[in-house]
């Protein structure tokens, strides 16, 4: 999915309530860190996620208007901050959130199960 979005010149990036010191390597290591647009961490903001300080601020620095993202989670808390700063929402069957926890009831404005289904619906939101 990465490949395809920059092949089509779209940047993406991280915002994560991981602390930049744990974000970054993590990043590196899976060779990611260098390709994405931008990383935005809790130190970086007033208030992390699910405060909208995070996505308000990735879209200053990728020069975008909200209303031009898609924020993916995997956590109820991704949601309710894209949903607070205006960003169209994608939840993850996968991740982070408890088994207990079913993603579809976060109100997000997509939901998919696998990232199989992650890259097919990113891309055909793109056509």
């Amino acid at each position: 999915l990465l490949t395809q979005l920059e092949a089509r010149a779209i940047a993406w990036g991280v915002a994560t309530n991981k602390p930049e010191h744990f974000a970054r390597p993590a990043l590196a290591q899976l060779q990611l860190l260098q390709r994405a647009a931008t990383l935005v961490c809790p130190e970086q903001v007033k208030q992390p996620k699910p405060a909208p300080d995070m996505l308000v601020l990735a879209c200053q620095q990728l020069n975008i208007n909200p209303a031009q993202m898609l924020y993916v989670g995997d956590d109820r808390r991704d949601i309710d901050a894209a949903r607070a700063a205006g960003v169209a929402s994608m939840a993850v069957g996968y991740g982070y959130h408890h088994g207990n926890d079913d993603p579809r009831l976060w109100g997000a404005d997509y939901f998919v199960a696998t990232s199989t289904e992650l890259a097919a619906a990113v891309l055909a939101l793109l056509d």
